[in-house]
């Protein structure tokens, strides 16, 4: 057996073309069942017919025989059609097809009935047997226009390209007029790479037939495809001119513009179309995917506003009013945004969950538990929602279920690094720093090239005074990622610290800054250099950190360190000042501040 035929065929799977196909065969078989009818009114069949059991023994002959007293090739074809299509509604699609092939054999008709007996074939899944008879058709009637259309659709379907050219050009010549077989040719042409001859099948369609949208369509698509996107551009604007009101030119020609990354007119377009078809929320919704994507959120939330005035049980519109309010830090509006949606839908759990993170942002801490609390263990965000819960219990004052949480997190997803990194900091938050090193190293045993991890574990081992192990654990991490700026700085501060290694620590401090110009780093180059003896370069990089952080209050004592050495005392005991309205108990400032005022 061939591949083709271990296929099954389902007509209604077929174009619109070939179904007519059937639906004129099915006219025939009204007009054959009348003269059916006549010819027993006459008494030119008889009033009963023998029936054999499909289970006697030696049945293997077709089950329901017929006796015609009229015995002229014509009237015989008839009945030979009548018997076939009886047998097709009683299910005995072989002994339909027999009566079929009886009824070609018989009469004037033969290409109609032959390619009915194609289509009975294709019913039984006999591809091949569909072919031949179709193929027979033709021969009997080379002009016949529906043989051609069902080779060209079976052809095409099974990928035998050339025959299905043959039969569509054959087709257009004997119905120019027919647009499903240009499109048709134009694909197969299309799959065989042939683009410039489907793009040429689908001009001369649009020649013949201007309005035909669908050729246009598949031109645009055909260019898109081959690269050409300047010409899909311009079939698609020149449907646009003239289809003003046809919201697929709309879509297409922004789907086109967004992939080119031409936001803003890919936003024009959609509002183009939405001045001819203001109703369209999926426009809408497609305009407000492009403002979101270029930050304009303001622009965004004004056209949810008219779409949630048109329709205010749109969950779509108030999923997106809530992340965009998420976004811009307003709490209040996501939380409404959210809460409103679990009012059309209880069961939106992704609702629930940015719910909880909105109530969080807020400090409403036990609403954000039991939003969160209320994520099934069964959604995606479950794992997450822990997180959060851990980080709640923690605020409310409530250590252990917060350790709970986070480990019932992490044991949902153990290779979730980011779940080692969250209990981690949770344990070293509650001053547990051994206990979030051994969760350190059971991550890095999942990922040991993981400078996150690495980085994590040096700063834990500074926190407990372990600094030749902590200066160990970053050179690690720098032998992975030479580049990593933070490990570099941590290195270049604690050799400044120490008064050790103050070239080695200003390399380090320098190169950290050309990779990532943030303050704390300014502070630092600057505290390799004030503790070399190089004031004023010193002055010039701690101006910067504390321009760039003014509330840290290691920055501020830093820079009245070195303005004391440079003799600018009054500008010292500005911010030594500072340093104590940001902390209070910051140690050893009040006494430099009182040594200042005795000079």
């Amino acid at each position: 057996m061939t591949p083709h035929c271990r296929l099954t065929y389902d007509i209604w799977n077929f174009s619109p073309a070939f179904r007519q196909v059937i639906w004129v065969l099915s006219k025939m078989k009204k007009i054959i069942s009348g003269i059916i009818l006549c010819l027993f009114l006459a008494g030119c069949l008889p009033a009963t017919a023998s029936v054999k059991s499909p289970t006697d023994s030696g049945s293997a002959e077709i089950p329901f025989t017929y006796r015609a007293k009229v015995r002229d090739g014509e009237t015989r074809a008839l009945a030979a059609y009548a018997k076939g299509q009886f047998a097709a509604k009683m299910g005995e699609l072989a002994t339909a097809a027999d009566f079929l092939r009886q009824a070609a054999d018989l009469g004037s008709e033969r290409g109609g009935i032959l390619l009915e007996l194609a289509h009975l074939h294709l019913r039984q899944g006999n591809l091949e047997e569909a072919v031949r008879a179709s193929e027979d058709a033709l021969i009997a009637d080379p002009d016949l226009l529906l043989a051609h259309l069902f080779l060209g659709e079976v052809h095409l379907r099974t990928g035998e390209s050339a025959q299905a050219i043959t039969h569509y050009e054959r087709a257009i010549a004997l119905d120019p007029d027919r647009e499903e077989t240009y499109l048709n040719l134009a694909l197969v042409h299309a799959r065989r790479g042939e683009s410039e001859e489907a793009a040429q099948t689908l001009k001369d369609l649009v020649a013949r037939d201007p309005d035909s949208l669908n050729a246009r369509f598949m031109l645009a698509r055909l260019y898109q495809e081959i690269g050409l996107e300047g010409f899909a551009e311009e079939v698609l604007r020149e449907m646009i001119e003239r289809f003003p009101d046809s919201d697929k030119a709309y879509l297409e020609l922004s789907g086109l513009l967004e992939s080119q990354g031409r936001w803003r007119e890919a936003a024009e377009t959609y509002r183009q179309g939405l001045e001819f078809t203001p109703d369209n929320t999926q426009l809408r919704h497609l305009l407000i995917g492009v403002l979101i994507r270029e930050g304009r959120l303001g622009e965004a939330r004004r056209e949810l506003e008219t779409l949630l005035a048109a329709d205010p049980a749109d969950v779509e519109a108030w999923r997106k009013e809530g992340l965009i309010a998420l976004e811009q830090g307003a709490w209040e509006d996501a939380g409404e945004a959210f809460a409103r949606i679990l009012e059309i839908e209880p069961a939106h759990h992704q609702a629930r969950y940015y719910l909880g993170s909105a109530l969080e942002q807020q400090q409403r801490y036990e609403e954000a538990v039991e939003a969160f609390a209320a994520v099934p263990s069964e959604t995606p965000l479950y794992s997450e929602a822990l997180i959060h819960l851990g980080y709640l219990y923690q605020r409310l004052g409530e250590e252990a279920r917060a350790r709970d949480m986070m480990r019932e997190a992490l044991a949902s997803d153990p290779a979730r690094l980011e779940y080692h990194l969250y209990l981690s900091a949770l344990l070293d938050e509650q001053g547990d720093v051994e206990g979030a090193l051994e969760v350190l190293a059971e991550a890095r045993r999942l990922d040991p090239q993981n400078t996150n991890l690495l980085y994590r574990k040096g700063i834990l081992q500074g926190k407990l005074e372990r600094w030749d192990d902590a200066v160990q654990t970053m050179r690690e991490l720098l032998e992975i990622n030479p580049e990593h700026a933070d490990a570099l700085n941590y290195i270049a501060y604690h050799y400044a610290e120490v008064g050790r290694h103050l070239d080695e620590a200003l390399d380090m401090a320098l190169k950290a800054l050309a990779l990532k110009a943030a303050g704390y780093i300014q502070d630092t180059v600057g505290w390799v250099y004030f503790m070399r003896g190089e004031y004023e370069e010193a002055l010039a990089y701690l101006e910067k950190a504390a321009r760039e952080l003014p509330q840290d209050p290691v920055v501020m004592e830093h820079l009245g360190d070195v303005l004391h050495k440079l003799g600018q005392n009054d500008r010292a005991v500005e911010a030594y000042r500072k340093v104590l309205e940001i902390d209070e108990t910051a140690q050893g400032v009040q006494e430099k501040l009182d040594a200042l005022k005795e000079l």
